[in-house]
Order: C-alpha cells, then sequence, then structure tokens
C-alpha cells in the first residue's frame, strides 16, 4: 500500500460515524509485523486511528502469522463463513483485484460478506508496474470501473490517488542505493530469472511517473440482495494503460 493511499483511506474512515463501521474487516492485510514496520504507514493512517477511536479491526488473509485473525483462502465457503460470522460493517479490499483471474466471482464473495448498510473500501492500482503476488492480471481500472464491480453500492467517495515514484523510493534509503542499483543492472544485463527480469524492467517505466491508485468508497443499498447476482455482469476494466 502506498502512503498517500493509506491517508486517502484514513481520511475517508474518519468521515463515518464509528458506530456504524464496527467492525472493520481488512481482505489482505498482512501480518502485525508487516503493518507496524515493513509498511508503518498502514498503522499511522489507518489501523492507529481506528482503535483511538474504539472500532474494532478483524485482520484477515490468505497466510497465518502474528496480528491475523482470520487466515484462509476467501474462496473457501469456511472462511467466508468465519468472516460472515464477525458481521463486519465496513469491509477494506485494498490491491487484490489485480491478483484474481475472476474478478466477478471475487466482488460477488466481497459482497455476500457485508449486510445491507455495510460500507466497502477498495483500492486497485490504476497506474503501476507490474507486482506479482503470485500473479498480476493487470488489471488497472478507473474508479467508475471498480464501481461497475459492484452494482448494489452507491458511491460515498471516490479518487485516483498519486504517490511517489520509483526513482523515488531507490533514493529513500541512500546507504542502499549502490546496492539495488547493482542488482538492477545485474538483472538487465544477465536475466537468470525471467520473472524478476520482468519486475524491474516494467518499474523502470516509472522511474519518473508517478505511481497512482484507483480507490473508491461504497455503501451497500439498504434493499440490496444478499448473494451473488451481479455475477451476471461482465468484468469491467478489461482495458489496460500504462499510465
Amino acid at each position: 500500500m502506498l502512503p498517500s493511499e493509506a491517508q486517502w483511506i484514513g481520511a475517508r474512515l474518519a468521515e463515518l460515524d464509528a458506530n456504524s463501521i464496527s467492525p472493520v474487516l481488512e481482505l489482505g492485510s498482512s501480518t502485525q509485523e508487516f503493518r507496524r514496520f515493513a509498511q508503518p504507514h498502514i498503522y499511522q493512517w489507518i489501523d492507529q486511528p481506528l482503535i483511538n477511536r474504539g472500532i474494532s479491526i478483524v485482520y484477515c488473509d490468505s497466510k497465518s502469522g502474528s496480528g491475523i485473525d482470520i487466515s484462509g483462502n476467501i474462496f473457501d465457503a469456511a472462511i467466508q463463513n468465519r468472516i460472515r460470522s464477525v458481521q463486519p460493517n465496513c469491509m477494506l479490499c485494498c490491491n487484490i483485484f489485480e491478483h484474481v483471474t475472476d474478478r466477478a466471482e471475487f466482488a460477488s464473495i466481497c459482497d455476500s460478506l457485508l449486510a445491507p448498510g455495510a460500507c466497502l473500501l477498495v483500492t486497485v492500482p490504476y497506474s503501476y508496474p507490474l507486482h506479482f503476488d503470485p500473479i498480476d492480471t493487470y488489471f488497472r481500472p478507473t474508479p467508475g470501473e471498480v464501481h461497475q464491480l459492484f452494482p448494489n453500492y452507491e458511491l460515498l467517495a471516490s479518487d485516483i490517488v498519486a504517490s511517489g515514484s520509483y526513482s523515488k523510493e531507490l533514493f529513500s534509503n541512500l546507504g542502499a542505493l549502490p546496492v539495488k542499483l547493482k542488482a538492477i543492472v545485474k538483472s538487465l544485463i544477465r536475466p537468470t530469472r525471467p520473472r524478476n527480469w520482468a519486475i524491474v524492467n516494467h518499474r523502470l517505466l516509472w522511474l519518473f511517473r508517478r505511481y497512482k491508485v484507483s480507490a473508491v468508497l461504497l455503501r451497500k443499498r439498504k434493499h440490496a440482495p444478499m448473494g451473488r447476482l451481479h455475477l451476471l455482469v461482465a468484468p469491467a476494466g478489461e482495458r489496460t494503460k500504462s499510465g
């Protein structure tokens, strides 16, 4: 997650009544160490403000680890039932859609986890390099295309959030810069692993171009049907963009 993305999410959540969104479910939350140390902006802008407001957070990820409350495959019915049992009133689904092959099915599952009136906050890269986790379908939608995946939801807020660039990443730690540059050159000149070569080569396209993320905050309509009706809707955003 990008720092500016975390700030946008935190600002939107701050605008919502605490009682109406608790508990908040974070899909793909990763571990406590990741949220606090690897990407501390997640804790700073999202988790800590929620905790300070007395809002409970349920962390969910495909892997198990410290600080993860529900671990397992979201496509597993048993995991879905565990999530429903906590009755989330708000769900964060950040940077996951580009890693699933069936977006309509995944959107349907997300919808089935929420009761009418609950909020759903979704972010997906809009202009960003390849990042395999374990795949990247290169789904780079506009905010409107993200909303199309959830026709039973009203749009509360949307934006394309810009952040830094690859050069900013490289120069953020000058001590590690020589090692990073050596690894880049080695990967490009003597590519021993095609996947790593593709990642490095593609990331160079954003050397001075800013990363951007599509972000939407939605609320499930009060009379929206529970279930998977929107499986009939074709996946949005089949087109891709370079920036």
